[in-house]
């Protein structure tokens, strides 16, 4: 959760970028957070997957490490998504401005699956 907080925090302090402005997007505290999340998701979820491995690590209702599990996925492939934009300098096009709800890598995204992270979080620690 401290690292999703970082991403976040690091958004918050550039308020004059958005989508449609996201080449200047500074990553320089985003990507080290993001690189630590998607490594401690690499032995998180199988660690989710395991029933008795969740049990060991004081988690009590498996169900909940695995949908907290999805939900930390979902956040690292709204982060990659954006990442990739930016650095592939593809941006986002017109039709994606408008529809943001829907598009992968926009802010809005983003935020509803840091969300949906801590909402799920909450509930597999109790």
């Amino acid at each position: 959760m401290d690292l999703k907080n970082q991403i976040i925090d690091a958004f918050s302090e550039q308020p004059n970028v958005a989508e449609a402005n996201i080449a200047d997007l500074d990553l320089t505290k985003i990507r080290p957070a993001y690189d630590e999340l998607a490594t401690l998701l690499l032995e998180f979820v199988p660690l989710s997957k395991d029933k008795d491995a969740a049990e060991k690590e004081g988690f009590d209702n498996n169900y909940y490490v695995t949908t907290f599990a999805d939900a930390a996925g979902d956040f690292k492939k709204q982060l990659q998504e954006m990442i990739d934009r930016k650095e592939s300098g593809k941006g986002f096009s017109e039709n994606d401005l408008q529809i943001l709800w829907a598009t992968d890598g926009s802010f809005q995204k983003i935020s509803e699956a840091a969300s949906q992270m801590t909402e799920t979080y909450n509930r597999a620690v109790g």
